[in-house]
């Protein structure tokens, strides 16, 4: 596992959720967040190397926002649930 299987998996959840593919998009950033489990805590150097104003830290906090926001969404999408309810009398 690699740094940049966060990135893939990340990039790859935002896409979903632009398009609207919430199931897409949790099973992306749940990956990615698997992928942070086994990397140590740190930072790498950006598309303009050598750090500084380029350096991306990865925040596992808010990969999990992320992942809560995504199943709120889910849920709201599925909307109200139609559910049949029988009701019967007690015999006396």
């Amino acid at each position: 596992m690699a740094a940049a299987d966060v990135n893939t998996a990340m990039a790859a959840a935002v896409a979903a959720l632009t398009a609207g593919d919430h199931a897409t998009a949790l099973t992306q950033a749940l990956a990615a967040q698997g992928y942070m489990a086994v990397l140590p805590d740190g930072s790498a150097p950006g598309a303009g190397g050598g750090g500084g104003a380029h350096e991306m830290t990865w925040d596992s906090t808010k990969i999990q926002d992320f992942i809560g926001n995504l199943r709120r969404r889910q849920s709201a999408a599925a909307g109200i649930q139609r559910t049949k309810i029988t009701y019967t009398r007690p015999t006396s």
